[in-house]
């Protein structure tokens, strides 16, 4: 599926980029963002709501990137990308990364068609960790820009 809103993809990959950059591996700090997310958005949606918008939109990507094919929702309680380990294990970083972002972008899709861009770049925003820094040493939470 191809996302309706313009920029889901350049949303989602800066929403990756400023995870946790002391992590080390790229599949770990994007089950944080995931993880960090379900935290922000239950909040607003509850966590059925993330949970419902997060199995959506790996449904929608998951037959374009086999390396999600064990990933799932893990629960709707704890609404997050379950099986990325395995995933990186039998497919790669790479691989597994190019279905993550797909899923997020989906995802930033998705929220944005339901609320509207603008307040979903906010709360998307309210994701990222506190020391996402600029080039300039100021923080810039802003994901949209």
């Amino acid at each position: 599926m191809v996302p309706s809103l313009p920029n889901a993809r350049a949303v989602a990959r800066r929403l990756l980029d400023q995870s946790d950059a002391t992590i080390g591996s790229q599949v770990l700090a994007a089950d944080h963002v995931y993880r960090d997310l379900a935290v922000v958005l239950s909040r607003s949606f509850g966590p059925l709501g993330y949970h419902a918008l997060l199995a959506r939109a790996l449904a929608q990507v998951r037959s374009s990137y086999p390396a999600l094919g064990a990933i799932s929702v893990h629960s709707p309680i704890e609404p997050w990308l379950e099986g990325l380990d395995a995933a990186e294990r039998a497919h790669g970083a790479g691989a597994t990364i190019d279905g993550v972002t797909a899923v997020l972008s989906a995802f930033v899709d998705l929220l944005a068609r339901l609320i509207g861009e603008d307040m979903a770049i906010s709360l998307l925003s309210q994701a990222l960790p506190d020391h996402a820094q600029t080039a300039g040493g100021h923080r810039d939470r802003r994901i949209g820009a």
